[in-house]
């Protein structure tokens, strides 16, 4: 799992580039990239503070449809694909997919006769 770096190393690393030590250098003593020397520079820059951000949970989509509405959706179009679902309702596939499986659907299995290729 990521971790943040204390504000008060931030402010050591750009203290000592202020003070003459090249990035390239900083990042040798600190033992940092260079890139994250520069985001934190951008940072006090934009932001007027070293200190970390939060991390942030993505978004979770969710279709606004009932359960029954969308079973009867899934019936009266049983040969559309999960892309096409996904379209349908404006979320990702594999968020169809999930919604499906916790509904009790399967996916369909190729069924192949004995001897026919």
């Amino acid at each position: 799992m990521p971790f943040s770096y204390s504000a008060d190393l931030r402010q050591k690393v750009l203290n000592a580039i202020d003070k003459g030590m090249r990035p390239s250098e900083a990042s040798r003593v600190f033992q940092l990239s260079r890139n994250t020397i520069h985001l934190w520079r951008q940072q006090f820059e934009d932001k007027g503070t070293l200190v970390p951000e939060p991390p942030q949970k993505p978004a979770r989509s969710r279709a606004a449809i009932s359960d029954e509405e969308f079973t009867a959706f899934v019936e009266c179009h049983r040969d559309w694909t999960l892309k096409e679902f996904a379209v349908q309702f404006g979320v990702a596939f594999q968020t169809i997919s999930k919604y499906l499986k916790r509904l009790g659907y399967t996916r369909k299995k190729n069924l192949w006769l004995r001897g026919a290729r």
